[in-house]
């Protein structure tokens, strides 16, 4: 940080108000800030617990914090005081739409619900999406990533982004959910159209509009075809999930059809480009840290580990954010209701006072209390098949190559946003 800037907000201080502002530089759906975050966020980590901000919110003319220390993210996002759905807000407040928008009628997705609502669908959920059922998958998981290699198999050089990141995850919740192989580039144009809402690398508003427009379309698209798949699985069950949804039932209650559908498209959105982005990001520090791959190589019963070190150090959603429902105070800051609040999970996953030297990358890394998957009542549904499909990716990749190496230099390698993702537009190797 600046001299200069010390002293503008030292004033601001002096003035009555205890909680500076964010450096400029702090821009989390910027692609500039993408490339190196973990600067800027240990700067704002050493000069306070929280930061006004309206990054990645212009325009809405409402304030806004932001957490990066481990302990105040933590608190943030298992608070009940702290509400997800847009709807509460005020009749005219314009992130009521920009927040619980879907583009057709279904209702908002379980990540922006409140108790009781969500507690009720989360339950229902939970008896579908079994840990069982997770184990069941994880053989399949590595006959598709082998499956996904044998595409290339021969070739000095791979781009896996495109032969192993991006069609893995696709592959395993159709799968899971039971739709036919041939939709599934359907599926991958649409999840990758819904994840664009909050695009980084767009300037202009037309073409913003435009890419809005794919995005809502994108969504309706989902919600048609999951609607036809239900009324299939009402017809003929299956061994899968969206049979399993249909069956689950807790004190005579079960899932709309709409819940259902809602539900399909969050699992196949989210859970898609996450894993993708946990795939590249996590190779690219192994890249980066040829020690550490020598590490896997040398012991593969430490790729769990591995996996959940590259969780913590380059995960692949960077924040999320809760709504304050009333007056209330947040880092020891008095904070107003109807606020917003990003929590950084990349600043809580390298907080010095959690993680010793956590600016190291560590694949024998003990115990690893990250938060890349967030944490009360909305922690990630997903993270089980998330870990399996990471596991399996890595061990078919480490028994298949002894050789991989970036086919570019790694500071050439771009990065790609949108909203609270962070991920790789591509990663050339050099595989032998």
């Amino acid at each position: 940080m600046s001299d200069e800037t010390r002293d503008e907000q030292t004033n601001e201080r002096d003035h009555g108000d205890p909680i500076p502002r964010a450096p400029e530089t702090y821009q989390p759906i910027d692609i500039e800030f993408l490339k190196d975050p973990h600067s800027v966020l240990r700067e704002m980590r050493e000069d306070g617990r929280i930061h006004r901000s309206d990054a990645g919110l212009p325009g809405f003319g409402v304030e806004g914090y932001v957490v990066t220390h481990y302990d105040d993210v933590n608190a943030v996002l298992r608070s009940r005081e702290h509400i997800s759905d847009a709807r509460k807000l005020p009749e005219d407040d314009p992130r009521r739409r920009r927040f619980s928008a879907t583009g057709d009628s279904l209702p908002p997705s379980i990540l922006t619900l409140d108790p009781p609502e969500h507690d009720r669908i989360r339950g229902l959920v939970n008896k579908a999406f079994t840990p069982r059922a997770i184990d069941a998958i994880k053989p399949r998981i590595e006959e598709i990533a082998h499956e996904l290699l044998d595409a290339v198999a021969g070739e000095a050089e791979i781009e896996f982004m495109d032969a192993l990141a991006t069609p893995l995850p696709v592959i395993v919740i159709a799968e899971l959910l039971g739709v036919p192989p041939e939709d599934r580039d359907k599926f991958k144009e649409w999840s990758h159209a819904l994840v664009a809402l909050s695009p980084s690398d767009i300037k202009d508003p037309e073409s913003l509009r435009k890419r809005l427009q794919e995005a809502q379309a994108g969504s309706v698209a989902l919600g048609e075809y999951f609607r036809e798949q239900v009324e299939q699985r009402r017809a003929e069950p299956g061994d899968d999930l969206i049979s399993r949804l249909i069956e689950a039932e807790e004190e005579g209650d079960r899932l709309s059809e709409p819940e259902m559908i809602a539900l399909c498209r969050l699992l196949l959105a989210a859970g898609n480009l996450t894993t993708t982005d946990l795939l590249g990001n996590g190779l690219l520090e192994l890249l980066r840290h040829p020690d550490q791959m020598q590490i896997l190589r040398d012991d593969p019963e430490l790729v769990p580990s591995a996996v959940e070190e590259m969780l913590r150090y380059t995960p692949p959603v960077s924040n999320s954010g809760r709504l304050t429902s009333q007056d209330t105070e947040i880092a020891g800051c008095p904070v107003g209701k109807h606020k917003n609040v990003a929590v950084s999970l990349m600043g809580a996953n390298r907080d010095p006072k959690v993680f010793d030297n956590p600016e190291t990358f560590d694949v024998t890394r003990g115990e690893n209390r990250h938060l890349s998957f967030g944490g009360g009542i909305h922690y990630c549904i997903g993270a089980p098949l998330a870990r399996a499909e990471a596991q399996g990716a890595l061990r078919v990749l480490l028994e298949r190559y002894q050789q991989i190496e970036a086919a570019v230099p790694l500071d050439e390698i771009e990065w790609r946003g949108g909203g609270a993702f962070r991920g790789l537009r591509a990663l050339p190797l050099r595989v032998s």
